[in-house]
């Protein structure tokens, strides 16, 4: 009988020794993480292209961003070779008065730019620009610590990332 007392009186004691109490975290939900602004990108989820600093290109080296070249066979005076209506002269035989196909030059119309004397750029097609091989033209580029979400999971600062609190 002194035995059960005793054994019944340690039982109790140990029994009413106060144990820490849990609760699960209502800020993650018992997760443990939190969905937080991305602080890389500030939670744009992109970056401006430091590349073309946010344009999408730059100006094409080949013409100076003009997207045109002079032409080589007229060097840029739209004629070439000798008129075939005045034999080069400029002058049309039958009346004396300037040749209206080659407006009094001798020469006819460059058969490389067709008179322009000058052809599109081969560089940028044209354009005077070449787009931006480091973001394909758009001007930014994706954070790669978020993916272009703008947000990430962190470590919920209300339980330390264990997912429940004391209560």
């Amino acid at each position: 009988m002194k035995h059960f007392l005793f054994i019944s009186f340690l039982l109790l004691l140990v029994s009413c020794k106060s144990t820490p109490k849990f609760m699960q975290c209502d800020n993650c939900d018992g997760e443990g993480e939190v969905i937080a602004e991305c602080d890389e990108c500030e939670g744009y989820g992109y970056f401006k292209c430091y590349v073309c600093n946010g344009y999408g290109g730059h100006k094409c080296g080949t013409c100076s961003g003009n997207g045109r070249l002079r032409c080589n066979l007229c060097y840029g005076t739209g004629r070439n070779g000798q008129c075939i209506h005045c034999s080069g002269t400029g002058y049309d035989d039958s009346s004396g008065f300037t040749c209206i196909f080659c407006d009094g030059t001798g020469k006819s119309e460059c058969s490389m730019c067709y008179g322009r004397g000058y052809n599109k750029c081969y560089g940028c097609n044209g354009n005077g620009i070449i787009e931006c091989d480091k973001c394909n033209g758009y001007g930014k580029l994706v954070c790669q610590e978020c993916d272009g979400e703008g947000k990430v999971k962190v470590e919920c600062p209300d339980c330390e990332g264990s997912g429940r609190k004391f209560f």
